[in-house]
């Protein structure tokens, strides 16, 4: 309802600015007599409309024309919710009916929606996609006024405002992404039961069945849709939160204060603990601080960091600088050969990288032969 209201106040406010002000709203003859002016459809076919404003639907019924293809269908329904929807505004959807002139039990339906005609519009669509997107459906009536209950097209019968809002469920989970084929030939068979004049008991039977599917699955897309809107959510104020405490231990890295920026990286890493670029930097400060215990922990650190991020070099170039500096030449080496064969390494270090291989060599063979020139 709220949204319903919004759109008629802007829907007031445009029609101020435009000097027509005081024409009246538009209403289900108004309609009609716009859309035979139209001639959308041959202008002796009559046309029907009414209008669900608190569900943003309307309804328009006629005659198929002789021989209509389906694609013939589906364009003169985009031309006539067009129509509507301009003189509508806080429509969101519009389902047209085509019953057979000869057999008017019979018909075929189509449902378009406000999304898909603005998509075309922009051409975010073109005229293929859009007949596409549409689904024509057929259903029989026990006679053509049955059509016109509840200002919204289901059948005169039992349980009409149920049908109703079960419809309206169907056409949500449409909008949601969802293939409703299936939803819609159940729903028509269930209509049809209702034109057979089926037993009450057995429509309900069949309606709630119909109506659990339906919310399961609507149930599923609000869950996912929830899930990642929190992951996304979650994930952003996280990094922001990280970011800050990463900021202050760049502040007190750069005074020498090792202690301080460790607290801060171990800040950093609680609110989110797969960032690699905070145990990177979390290592780094480990090492410049050189206790006992910090060569340990920087090398956890390191080695998480390339853990999360197999591409960020500087963590097996950290680890080989810090292998190196306690004499651990085999994986020193181990780590030096892996980044040079990495993507963006900065040429200072390739340079300091093959420096650090000559005093490896020696260490580790005592000697130079020729297979060791490429770290000269």
């Amino acid at each position: 309802m709220f949204r319903v209201a919004i759109s008629i106040i802007v829907c007031a406010a445009m029609l101020f600015m435009t000097g027509l002000a005081g024409v009246a709203a538009a209403t289900s003859e108004s309609l009609e007599k716009l859309l035979s002016e139209a001639k959308i459809v041959d202008p002796n076919n009559k046309i029907r409309v009414s209008l669900d404003l608190p569900n943003a639907l309307a309804s328009i019924s006629t005659y198929e024309e002789t021989a209509a293809s389906e694609s013939d269908c589906k364009i003169s329904a985009v031309f006539m919710a067009k129509k509507v929807m301009d003189a509508v505004p806080e429509l969101s959807h519009v389902r047209v009916l085509f019953f057979e002139a000869q057999n008017p039990t019979r018909y075929r339906e189509a449902t378009v929606r406000r999304g898909d005609i603005k998509a075309f519009d922009s051409g975010q669509l073109d005229k293929k996609s859009l007949l596409s997107s549409i689904e024509l459906l057929s259903g029989t009536t026990s006679g053509a006024e049955s059509r016109k209950s509840n200002s919204a097209g289901v059948v005169d019968g039992p349980l009409a405002a149920k049908r109703l809002r079960l419809r309206a469920s169907i056409e949500e989970l449409k909008e949601k992404g969802v293939n409703v084929v299936a939803y819609n030939a159940s729903f028509s068979k269930l209509e049809d039961l209702v034109s057979g004049k089926t037993d009450e008991q057995k429509i309900g039977f069949e309606l709630e069945k119909l109506e659990r599917a339906v919310n399961e699955q609507l149930k599923v897309k609000s869950e996912s849709a929830t899930t990642a809107a929190t992951t996304v959510t979650h994930t952003r104020a996280a990094l922001q939160e990280g970011n800050t405490y990463y900021k202050q231990a760049q502040a007190s890295f750069v005074k020498g204060d090792y202690n301080n920026a460790i607290k801060a990286l171990s800040s950093a890493i609680y609110a989110k603990p797969d960032e690699a670029s905070y145990f990177l930097f979390l290592g780094y400060s480990y090492a410049h601080r050189g206790l006992s215990s910090d060569y340990k922990a920087a090398e956890t650190a390191y080695q998480r960091a390339g853990a999360l991020n197999p591409n960020e070099w500087h963590a097996f170039d950290y680890l080989g600088d810090l292998y190196f500096k306690q004499m651990r030449y085999g994986e020193a080496r181990d780590m030096y050969n892996k980044t040079l064969t990495m993507k963006g390494v900065d040429p200072g270090e390739i340079a300091e990288i093959r420096e650090n291989m000559k005093t490896i060599n020696q260490q580790l063979t005592g000697t130079h032969p020729d297979d060791w020139k490429q770290y000269r």
